[in-house]
């Protein structure tokens, strides 16, 4: 790790920051609103190197233009990091398709970390894979920290069938430079779309070698084997140190694409990216060999099959506020029979899907799901693309756009679970099966990429006017038009996503009649005990009852809120709050009288808290609530016991 430059692991929890600029309004660049995007960035996983961008380019190029896309939209319809996410339940990466995902950008002059880069050695480790074939006569573009023939990059192209993907670096030998090159090719090049790739690239100061999926793939010699390391990399540099003159274009650091902007060009990227690492130092093979088997076993397959959007009538939990802004937490109530959930995607009539719940090495998998069409609230035609396909159509004979899971007991307790679909072939009940990819359709049919426009990979002749109106994912009928307003929050790009969608398994608490040592039906649900940890009755001093909750947490954090309630014992129903307490991870409540002499009693009520500071707060018996001030704070990590208090004051 301490040999770590910099690695971009680019997952929901790196995501954070904001990007913004003015509207261009000059040709060739007529854009209708201003960049606004949050969160906009990947933090660096080592804290060395700036925040990897997206769009993050300072100058008014060519390729970053919003002009007649559907990026160029309004403040809360805008494209994020989220956005370009995709994720199995486990592992996350980032999808770039070269329109509404250029790249994200570390730097845009390279001056301002050239120190920080490694000279005599490195290494680069990067998981990729490629969604489809680039036709652009320029090749495509993996990653590149390069100006003309200085610097790293790596770039493909496919001839035909053939697909070579090509490492380039510039070395300084005796102050002369010269480009190194390794190559990785693929006959048919085809084969290996959406198939993750692991590649490696070491320079040790005389050889530049190429490992692929953990494999010595190519050795080019730098140096002569007795001349040791004689080679240097030749990073480019925009001003003179000595001189103090400055060239005409700086060099930008680039991941998802291929900026040069001395030569004024831009090669993007069609695929996705996991992770990309830079070391300042030669992996051994050992190293490289761990480091493939780090991930090979956990990035599941990429299939045309995906799924991308949880319908549920379960209340919505908002999360704390953090790098992801607002993630949603989907909250089921488990024990209503027959409870399910809707999925939607695309998927095989010729295969079965289950839904998984995952939480830690604890997972509980649904029964088979029923797969069906949606079918919008109009009538209207639904369906669900071909992620790599730049045709319109909709989904052929043998699929289907909808999956409904009955939702499974949840054994574990109170907590966020992680979703996913997985996939299985045939009745055998043996099989793992399959991780499907939760993943944001970034297509033209999905009603994203570009309209009327020449910067995506086919001319879409929809006019400017309907392009705020057009259907996102499936070509007719949006989310609202298929399950009703009150099921469903308003369809925009800023709602579509594709970091892990998380489950809070509601374990609801409940009232029982006790009756000759047995539970009497119906109970009587506490709706708001969310995560209990224990209730206390108690009756106060004007013969009122009440019940105290102490709130353990949501399923995704201790700071919650405990609640006091009345209490009728001749309906078991506490639903009329009095009193509302912020507490982390609450235990339990304790309530107490104090007698000074003849002086009336006074009331108080305590709340042990494990995840924080226990409070004693004193109860307003004419008010019938807690009063605002908490009176002391004896510690924390405080469990449930017999509170005992000493003395009169």
């Amino acid at each position: 790790w301490e040999n770590t430059v910099c690695y971009y692991k680019l997952a929901a929890s790196y995501a954070r920051g904001e990007f913004s600029r003015a509207a261009r309004g000059k040709i060739p660049c007529v854009e209708r609103y201003p960049v606004f995007t949050k969160p906009a960035a990947i933090r660096d996983a080592r804290g060395l190197m700036p925040d990897a961008t997206l769009g993050g380019i300072d100058v008014a190029v060519w390729y970053n233009c919003r002009e007649k896309t559907l990026a160029d939209s309004n403040a809360t319809d805008q494209v994020n990091v989220l956005t370009f996410l995709m994720n199995d339940g486990e592992e996350e990466a980032m999808q770039m398709d070269g329109v509404m995902n250029k790249g994200l950008w570390v730097v845009n002059d390279l001056d301002t970390i050239r120190d920080q880069l490694p000279v005599d050695t490195f290494s680069v480790e990067l998981w990729f894979l490629l969604s489809e074939v680039n036709i652009d006569s320029t090749g495509g573009g993996i990653f590149s920290i390069a100006s003309g023939e200085e610097g790293i990059l790596m770039e493909y192209e496919f001839r035909q069938a053939i697909l070579v993907i090509t490492f380039a670096m510039n070395v300084l030998k005796e102050d002369v430079a010269s480009t190194v090159r390794v190559k990785k090719t693929f006959a048919d090049g085809t084969k290996m779309l959406n198939v993750w790739q692991h590649a490696v690239v070491v320079f040790d100061g005389w050889n530049l070698v190429l490992y692929w999926d953990g494999v010595l793939e190519a050795t080019e010699a730098v140096c002569p084997a007795e001349a040791g390391g004689c080679a240097k990399v030749d990073w480019p540099l925009c001003r003179d140190p000595v001189t103090g003159s400055v060239c005409t274009a700086t060099t930008s650091f680039v991941l998802g694409g291929l900026e040069q902007r001395d030569n004024f060009m831009y090669k993007r990227f069609l695929g996705a990216i996991h992770s990309f690492r830079l070391y300042d130092i030669p992996l051994t093979p050992p190293e490289i060999s761990a480091a493939y088997a780090r991930f090979s076993t956990k990035l599941a397959p990429v299939s045309k099959f995906y799924w991308q959007k949880v319908v549920t009538s379960g209340d919505l939990i908002s999360s704390p506020a953090g790098a992801t802004g607002d993630s949603v937490l989907h909250a089921v109530v488990p024990p209503m029979a027959g409870a399910t959930i809707k999925v939607m995607g695309k998927f095989s009539t010729l295969k079965r899907y289950r839904c998984r719940w995952l939480h830690g090495i604890d997972e509980v998998l649904s029964i088979d799901g029923t797969l069906s069409d949606a079918t919008s609230l109009d009538g209207a035609e639904t369906c669900s693309p071909d992620l790599d396909s730049i045709a319109t159509g909709c989904s052929q004979d043998g699929d289907v756009n909808q999956l409904e899971c009955v939702v499974p007991t949840w054994p574990y307790g109170y907590k966020a679970a992680t979703l996913a679909v997985v996939e299985f072939e045939g009745a055998n009940e043996l099989q793992t099966g399959a991780r499907l990819w939760q993943r944001v359709c970034l297509i033209a049919a999905c009603g994203f990429g570009e309209m009327d426009g020449i910067l995506g990979r086919a001319t879409i002749l929809i006019s400017s006017s309907s392009r705020r109106t057009k259907n996102r994912w499936w070509l007719s009928g949006s989310l609202r038009e298929i399950f009703g307003a009150s099921l469903c929050c308003t369809h925009h790009f800023g709602t579509q996503r594709g970091d892990k969608t998380l489950f809070v398994f509601r374990t609801p608490s409940s009232f029982y009649t006790f009756t000759n040592g047995t539970l009497a039906l119906p109970a009587v649900p506490v709706t708001h005990a969310t995560g209990a940890a224990s209730f206390r009755h108690f009756t106060a001093l004007d013969g009122v009852q009440y019940l105290a909750t102490a709130n353990y947490w949501d399923g995704f954090s201790t700071a919650v809120v405990s609640t006091v309630a009345r209490f009728d014992p001749e309906t078991a129903d506490a639903a009329e709050i009095v009193s509302m307490v912020s507490t982390e991870g609450a235990t339990a409540w304790e309530y107490f009288r104090v007698q000074n002499g003849t002086l009336p009693a006074l009331e108080f009520l305590a709340v042990a808290n494990f995840a924080g500071k226990s409070q004693v707060f004193r109860w307003d018996a004419v008010a019938a609530r807690i009063q605002s001030v908490t009176i002391v704070k004896p510690g924390n990590n405080y469990l449930p016991g017999i509170l005992k208090i000493t003395g009169t004051g």
